[in-house]
């Protein structure tokens, strides 16, 4: 059995809602049950967590497998009082990371310290790229041997619907249109990118879709460089209505210096744009420049337009190889596949969910 410990999923917003929706019904399709353990609800997170240490009392037994996935510093505080009482009843631990956060918390003597305590109890630590990998193996050299990667990946339903009839520039048009979708954040670097507009022809539109708290000063900046004809604000986009903008769009493009792995990135490649970021932690892991997109030499505006227009100039050979590099190397069932090889090795137990 895998218990599955995650913040409530059941909206189906963020990278982490569609990997966990994703990957757990294929994994019971392998005969490897999961059962979901609630540890956050919105506005009730200590009743949340007090149900979630009760489920692990009720349910989990010697040899099962709890899975917790980690965010940021409150959930990680949660998801170890959690992991430590499972193994007080001789489960196996599995440690997801999935926040961006923790490489500052690698960069802080008190946090550090507490991080490399919850990491000893794991058995296996799972995290989404290979930067990720160096990054704790760099810091806690004695958990090298826990440490495995398994890659985000698009789901079948979104693949299909992405690469049908995915976006190909045949020919340069009056309009040159460039998105950028993410939770509207400083750190995301979408300012960036309307300042980046300033040294595009006028041509040149933008789109920002998401929401956030800091669309106030993004909508403030528009306004203050005298882009407003330019650039368009289109909110929060369900899938399908994401999957659509992607592909009325030439370029993707977010330099963001706040990302853990960046499931738009490989979004926007599926629907065959090019995209244009930064060389900042992982997502050079998911972008190889020149390639499938174009990595700016810094997150100056200038640098951010040239390597807009760069992109948007190669933007079909691109698009080709951001569907390949997508269909390749970031499908669930890949990630899927591993992780039912890895919940079996730890089980003892073969697929089938008998005894080897």
């Amino acid at each position: 059995m895998i218990h599955c410990v995650s913040t409530e999923t059941k909206n189906g917003r963020g990278g982490i809602a569609s990997v966990i929706n994703a990957l757990s019904p294929m994994l019971e399709a392998k005969n490897i049950p999961v059962r979901a353990v609630v540890s956050h609800r919105p506005g009730k997170k200590w009743s949340s967590f007090c149900g979630a240490l009760n489920e692990l009392d009720t349910n989990v037994k010697a040899g099962d497998v709890v899975w917790l996935h980690c965010g940021p510093w409150l959930s990680l505080v949660r998801k170890y009082a959690l992991a430590r009482r499972a193994r007080s009843r001789k489960a196996l631990i599995v440690f997801h990371l999935h926040s961006v956060e923790i490489d500052a918390y690698l960069n802080n003597r008190v946090t550090r310290f507490f991080l490399r305590r919850m990491l000893l109890i794991a058995d296996q630590i799972v995290v989404v790229s290979k930067w990720w990998q160096n990054r704790i193996e760099k810091v806690y050299p004695e958990l090298k041997d826990k440490i495995v990667v398994n890659q985000n990946g698009l789901s079948p339903v979104f693949l299909a619907k992405a690469m049908k009839e995915a976006h190909t520039p045949d020919s340069p048009s009056e309009t040159v249109r460039v998105i950028t979708m993410t939770r509207l954040l400083k750190k995301k670097g979408v300012q960036r990118v309307i300042e980046a507009m300033r040294f595009l022809p006028p041509e040149f539109h933008l789109s920002i879709a998401g929401t956030g708290p800091y669309v106030g000063e993004l909508q403030k900046l528009s306004i203050k460089l005298q882009l407003e004809s330019r650039i368009r604000f289109l909110g929060w986009l369900n899938e399908d209505e994401k999957i659509q903008q992607m592909k009325s769009h030439d370029v993707f493009a977010m330099p963001s210096e706040y990302d853990s792995f960046g499931m738009v990135f490989i979004e926007a490649m599926a629907c065959g744009l090019p995209v244009v970021t930064t060389p900042s932690g992982p997502i050079t892991d998911i972008v190889t420049n020149g390639i499938d997109g174009i990595i700016a030499r810094s997150t100056d505006g200038e640098d951010i337009a040239r390597a807009i227009e760069k992109a948007y100039q190669n933007c079909v050979s691109m698009a080709d190889n951001a569907r390949n590099n997508v269909s390749d190397n970031f499908r669930v069932e890949s990630g899927a596949r591993e992780l039912v090889s890895l919940f079996s090795r730890m089980s003892g137990k073969s697929v089938d969910g008998q005894k080897n």
